[in-house]
């Protein structure tokens, strides 16, 4: 599920970003708080109290029961990085899964504390209306996920994702759009299994996939027949690295843009693709950027691309970020921050000639949408 991996790297950076210690429960569920009418009358279960993280106590105390954030933070008193609320959020989820796995558990089974199924799901746009679609799903998998797709013709799109067969390893997933139906595409897997991120196709017969694996970053690409598993090269002393967008104007000229972890700070990571080997770039950075990140990237040509992503300013704030590659170089194009707010987050973009760029996001801690149209002159 390539578009759930990219959400759990975003929180992952938030859970990197510097914290001071407090005195914390460790485990302060619903069930270990006694209430009297309105009033806390006692807390059990101090068996992994100590010093930690304050906010990680109050994602264990409203995990499942976000709609009540909200009434919590109220009467806390302080600031309260949601960011790192919803990074714990996660973590929580994942040592759940874990614990039940260790003690021989399905956490996909019925009873468990994962019992959730998805399946792929398309919709068309005939120029008038969107028309819901079914993709095809791998014999016997209980999880299948599409999380990127490219068209080059209304008879041509290509789907990447991937599916997994209860709490088996994940497996690639591909398929293509033949103007009447979605099938399923063979598809080879690097070593150690990966996860595709984004992709896109400049023609019927080519087709580009992004991804990471268990060594780094791969890529794969479609040449009208087969797919074809290709490298790509990782920064020196890079760890999660991630690429979240791609951009092709050619079989032979493509753009992909993610981040990667520098010694504990993310930073902004994009490779080129000349036809035959991914090659490193060096995108502009913020100056003193606690994290970065590009999530898409847009092209108009071998040497006129805008990207879009974040940069971490400070600890509380977060502004959107926009670079453009001129062929030659990437450079600073704009922070977006609305009048008012202290987060914003660019995750898509999209140029036409002109040249004008549509990207959007959100801000203010995802409370509201953001979407920005600019001249990359």
């Amino acid at each position: 599920m390539s578009s759930l991996v990219t959400r759990n790297r975003h929180v992952a950076e938030a859970a990197l970003r510097p914290w001071t210690p407090a005195f914390t429960h460790g485990d302060l569920q619903i069930a270990h708080v006694f209430i009297d009418d309105d009033e806390i009358t006692g807390v059990i279960d101090w068996t992994e109290a100590g010093p930690g993280d304050a906010l990680y106590d109050l994602a264990t105390l409203t995990l499942g029961h976000e709609e009540h954030l909200g009434d919590l933070l109220a009467g806390y008193g302080t600031d309260v990085d949601l960011d790192m609320i919803r990074a714990y959020w996660s973590l929580r989820s994942l040592l759940a899964v874990r614990w039940l796995a260790e003690h021989g558990f399905d956490p996909s089974a019925p009873g468990a504390e994962v019992d959730v199924a998805f399946s792929p799901l398309a919709d068309r746009w005939n120029g008038h209306a969107w028309t819901q679609v079914t993709p095809p799903v791998p014999a016997r998998s209980t999880t299948s996920d599409l999380g990127a797709v490219s068209c080059s013709g209304t008879t041509a799109c290509t789907a990447v994702g991937s599916s997994a067969q209860g709490s088996r390893a994940q497996r690639l997933l591909a398929e293509r759009w033949n103007g009447s139906a979605w099938k399923m595409q063979p598809i080879p897997e690097p070593a150690g299994g990966g996860l595709l991120q984004a992709v896109a196709c400049p023609a019927t017969h080519a087709c580009r996939a992004v991804g990471f694996d268990a060594k780094g970053l791969f890529s794969e690409l479609w040449n009208g027949s087969s797919w074809v598993v290709r490298p790509v090269p990782l920064p020196a002393g890079g760890t999660f690295p991630g690429l979240n967008g791609i951009s092709c104007t050619a079989a032979d000229s493509c753009e992909a843009v993610g981040s990667y972890d520098n010694g504990g700070t993310f930073l902004p990571l994009a490779e080129v693709w000349n036809g035959s080997r991914w090659r490193l770039q060096a995108p502009s950075t913020v100056a003193g950027a606690a994290a970065a990140g590009l999530d898409d990237v847009s092209c108009l040509s071998a040497t006129d691309c805008e990207a879009a992503g974040y940069a971490q300013t400070t600890a509380s704030t977060e502004v959107g970020l926009l670079e453009k590659w001129n062929g030659t170089k990437w450079s600073l194009q704009k922070k977006v921050l609305p009048a008012g707010d202290t987060a914003a987050r660019l995750n898509g973009i999209s140029c036409i000639t002109g040249p004008v760029c549509e990207t959007v996001g959100f801000h203010e801690a995802s409370a509201h949408l953001l979407a920005l149209r600019y001249s990359s002159r």
